[in-house]
C-alpha cells in the first residue's frame, strides 16, 4: 500500500513541461503576442466588414432590379 501511495505521489509530480511556440510567445515575447492577437483580430474585422458591405450591396441591386421588374410589369398593363 505505501509502495502505491509513493508511485502515486511520483507520478504527479510536475516533471512535463511543454514546449509551445504560441505559449513562448505570450510568457517570453508579450509584446509579440499581444500584437499578434491584434493583428488577427483586426484581420477578421476587415473581412467581416468587406463581406458585410458586398451582401449589402448585393441585396441593393437585387432590390433595384425588383424596381425595375415592377415598373416594366406596370407600364405593359397600360
Amino acid at each position: 500500500m505505501k509502495t502505491t501511495l509513493s508511485y502515486i505521489k511520483y507520478e504527479l509530480l510536475p516533471e512535463y513541461t511543454e514546449k509551445s511556440q504560441l505559449t513562448d510567445l505570450f510568457t517570453e515575447h508579450k509584446f509579440w503576442g499581444w500584437l499578434a492577437l491584434l493583428t488577427i483580430f483586426i484581420l477578421i474585422c476587415t473581412v467581416l466588414y468587406f463581406q458585410l458591405k458586398i451582401w449589402a450591396s448585393e441585396d441593393k441591386s437585387e432590390e433595384n432590379s425588383r424596381k425595375n421588374l415592377k415598373k416594366k410589369q406596370f407600364r405593359s398593363k397600360k
